[in-house]
């Protein structure tokens, strides 16, 4: 496997490479979709990797929310099909952040309607996936620019992970051949 600055190398180079491409193909050649894609791209290489189910560099990137990756580390055995599948790997860890993210806010709603002022959480949470909802539907080419991206950051780590392990069975066999 690469080194944790190889797999960033590429990631950086790939969200760079996307630029003119998108720009050449894209018949709107809008800003926005393109900074999603490449937002996407960097994100998913840079903090949403494979290698989060392992004490990696980008496990430690999350500095103190790593905690909140420690049950995947638990659940997804490292360099398997989930982790590294370069779409279903990216869109369950996406996934995952996002069900992390939507349980934070209902336990910070569950505080501020406990000790605070009262709250209707359930209107609140009703109101958040309404608004992400409405996003969605309002920016639909952004929201593919972003799945894309995060597609493609974990396709640029799983490819460059499988072409250094054929790599280094194939110098092994060569060795053993000498």
């Amino acid at each position: 496997m690469p080194s944790t600055p190889v797999h960033d190398a590429l990631t950086v180079a790939a969200a760079a490479v996307s630029v003119p491409v998108y720009l050449h193909y894209s018949p709107a050649k809008e800003i926005a979709p393109l900074a999603f894609l490449v937002g996407g791209i960097v994100f998913s290489g840079l903090l949403l990797s494979a290698d989060l189910d392992i004490d990696s560099k980008q496990y430690r990137r999350w500095g103190v929310f790593r905690v909140f990756w420690w049950p995947y580390q638990k659940l997804v055995p490292h360099r398997s099909w989930v982790s590294h599948n370069f779409l279903i790997g990216p869109l369950l860890r996406a996934a995952y952040l996002l069900l992390l993210f939507y349980g934070l806010v209902r336990v910070e709603t569950w505080v501020v309607d406990q000790w605070i002022v009262p709250v209707d959480r359930n209107r609140l949470s009703r109101d958040m996936v309404a608004a992400v909802r409405f996003f969605l539907q309002e920016h639909r080419h952004w929201a593919h620019m972003a799945v894309l991206g995060l597609v493609l950051g974990a396709f640029i780590h799983t490819a460059a992970d499988t072409i250094s392990s054929g790599l280094k069975r194939k110098a092994r066999r060569m060795r053993r051949l000498w």
